[in-house]
This record gives C-alpha cells, sequence and structure tokens, in this order.
C-alpha cells in the first residue's frame, strides 16, 4: 500500500533535495562561524590596534596624554568648599582695605563666568 504511494522518482527526487538543503545549511554555518570567529577573536590584534589608532591620532595632532596630565585631579565641588573658607576669612577680616577690594572683584569676576554657562 505505501509502495504504491510513494514510487522511486518521487523518494529519489526527495533525497536530492535533501542532500542539496543539507548543503547549503552546511555551507551556510561554516560561513556563520567563521564570522562569528573573526568578530570575536580580536584579542591577537590589539597591540595593531592600539599601534594603528596611535598613528592616527597622531596625524590628528591629538595628544590626550598630555592634555590630561595638565587637568586638575581634585573634585571641583571639594575644591571650591576648600577655597570658600579662605575667602570668607580675607573678606571679613579685611575690613574694607584693598585687599578686600580685590577679593570682591575676583568673586564678581566667578560670577559673571557663572553666569554664562
Amino acid at each position: 500500500q505505501m509502495n504504491r504511494k510513494m514510487t522511486l522518482p518521487q523518494i529519489s527526487k526527495i533525497m536530492m533535495d535533501f542532500e542539496r538543503q543539507n548543503e547549503t545549511m552546511s555551507m551556510k554555518e561554516e560561513m556563520m562561524a567563521d564570522a562569528m570567529d573573526d568578530a570575536f577573536a580580536d584579542d591577537d590584534d590589539e597591540e595593531e590596534e592600539e599601534s594603528i589608532l596611535g598613528a592616527v591620532l597622531a596625524e590628528l595632532g591629538v595628544e590626550i596624554g598630555n592634555k590630561l596630565s595638565n587637568a586638575p585631579s581634585t573634585n571641583m565641588a571639594a575644591s571650591a568648599a576648600a577655597a570658600e573658607p579662605q575667602g570668607v576669612a580675607a573678606a571679613g577680616g579685611g575690613g574694607g582695605d584693598a585687599d578686600g577690594d580685590d577679593f570682591d572683584a575676583e568673586l564678581q569676576k566667578r560670577l559673571d563666568n557663572l553666569r554664562r554657562t
């Protein structure tokens, strides 16, 4: 009964289609595996990437290391809080002399800078 429904040419054709699809899938799987290996295998190229990046940045004139070494390393809020007691003492003990005027001018200058930003 089953032999009557499935003929040998039909079975042969189905098997050929299966083999073709299986080979196609195998090729796609291999290509995907290669792509994944290339994407995640960047550990070997890290030194080369650093040298290329350094050359490009050097061409552009970017010197990050020098600029960062000149940057302040303290917190801005902490330095402002540390500077405030000195300023208050200078203003309070000045009694209106020339040092107090300089301090007021400096504070006004800082306030103007803050308003601009």
